[in-house]
């Protein structure tokens, strides 16, 4: 295609829902997933064409705007396998093409955002061990290749996905030892009656599959610690009824999620827009209705004509409210969520930095310190598992400390081969 007029970036429920109604209201868009296979982390598909769609009510709807955007073929070209680098001073969008191993440089008239969430993990003693993976990980390996981590497996963290997750291992014959809550959902059971009903019909599907696998459900409950055995994990948890300890395989952790927004500020010619979770966590029953309202703006502000937003706004809102529902529910029991961490624990997996390395900085270290001198933020993940944490420990009465603070506002956006960005497509513009 010639320059498009959009780029989206993320083929999720968010990213396919902005592109389809963008082209369908006349803009050229180029959508992009740095995945090879569409449908973002919760309706993501599996590797092999032939295996058959996942068939959950978000998955379904990706499957929709899907043939939607399909219709649009002439305005739409797609490009999975493609991570996105950035936007540089000229208004330059940098994508890589994995396949070729070079780099092409696109200039849309607008952007859309759609990159999801991040799950947040606070550091326990032990989570950098081999072995323990986040619970999103787990459940994109489920959706893309239908298999589990092998051996036992334990969920612990806080959140509702933590169910989901325990629900589709069941699905696939692979229940956990048990799902570790340090929330106590049960008890808000009032606070839950304002959820809308299609929350009440999800909850109880995962209900019903972790009783029928007979999975235990410990809620008000944490991880004190995980070890390395001979033959695998052995994980430590605080519940109300004492202590409990679990031989496994796998840990898989989650402590809910924060929007996905890292980066520089683009130029400020270049109309940008945010479309999903990275634009404030609202789920994935709102992720395709705000993608819809984003697209349906940017084409708008490109004169590209106007459709009514009206009932995709009502569900984003709807779901929104929802979310602070959920966050009540969930609400974890322990008001600190670092209180197992001792000077040994890791805090950057990426630096292999500790709790140690922090305190040597001095009571109240500035952002330079902590960056150049303890490392933290530094490593691939840019600071998106650490600096939160980080922030918290370093904070005292007299001074918060924001997490943004410290983290650098750049590109690229994930870590990039030289080789790539060194070799240009032969259709990108001239640098």
């Amino acid at each position: 295609m010639d320059e498009p007029d959009v780029l989206v970036v993320g083929a999720g429920l968010a990213g396919t829902a902005a592109a389809c109604v963008a082209s369908e209201l006349g803009c050229r868009v180029l959508l992009v997933d740095h995945a090879p296979v569409g449908g973002g982390a919760v309706a993501r598909q599996p590797l092999d064409p032939a295996a058959a769609p996942a068939a959950t009510p978000h998955a379904r709807r990706w499957l929709e705007w899907q043939a939607r955007l399909r219709a649009q073929a002439a305005r739409v070209e797609t490009l999975l396998n493609a991570p996105f680098g950035g936007v540089d001073a000229d208004g330059r969008a940098i994508l890589i093409d994995t396949g070729q191993g070079r780099h092409r440089a696109v200039r849309p008239r607008a952007l859309i955002l759609a990159t999801g969430a991040t799950e947040r993990v606070w550091p326990r003693p032990g989570w950098h061990l081999p072995g323990v993976m986040t619970a999103g990980g787990v459940q994109a390996l489920l959706k893309m290749t239908g298999t589990a981590p092998p051996g036992p497996i334990l969920l612990a963290g806080s959140g509702p996905l933590l169910l989901a997750v325990a629900a589709q291992l069941c699905a696939a014959g692979r229940p956990p030892v048990a799902v570790v809550e340090a929330g106590q959902p049960v008890r808000h059971w009032r606070s839950a009656l304002r959820l809308p009903p299609g929350y009440w019909r999800e909850a109880f599907h995962y209900r019903l599959r972790l009783w029928l696998a007979r999975v235990p459900w410990l809620q008000g409950s944490d991880v004190q610690a995980i070890e390395r055995r001979e033959a695998g994990l052995c994980v430590t948890v605080r519940s109300p009824q004492g202590p409990r300890t679990f031989e496994v395989t796998t840990v898989a952790l989650h402590d809910g999620l924060t929007p996905n927004d890292y980066g520089a500020a683009p130029p400020a010619d270049l109309l940008v827009r945010r479309a999903g979770d990275c634009a404030g966590i609202a789920g994935a029953w709102a992720a395709d209705a705000h993608g819809a309202c984003v697209g349906a703006e940017v084409a708008q502000r490109l004169s590209h004509g106007q459709v009514p937003t009206r009932r995709w706004q009502h569900r984003v809102e709807s779901a929104r409210r929802a979310q602070s529902v959920l966050a009540e529910v969930f609400a974890p029991a322990a008001p600190d969520p670092l209180w197992a961490v001792d000077e040994h624990t890791v805090l950057c997996r990426c630096e292999h930095r500790t709790l140690r390395h922090l305190r040597d900085l001095g009571p109240e270290p500035t952002v330079r310190e902590l960056r150049l001198l303890g490392r933290f933020g530094m490593g691939a993940c840019q600071g998106r598992y650490c600096l939160e944490s980080v922030a918290r420990l370093c904070a005292t009465p007299q001074r918060a400390l924001d997490a943004r603070r410290i983290a650098a506002a750049r590109w690229p956006w994930r870590p990039l081969s030289i080789a790539a960005l060194v070799q240009s497509d032969p259709t990108s513009p001239p640098r």
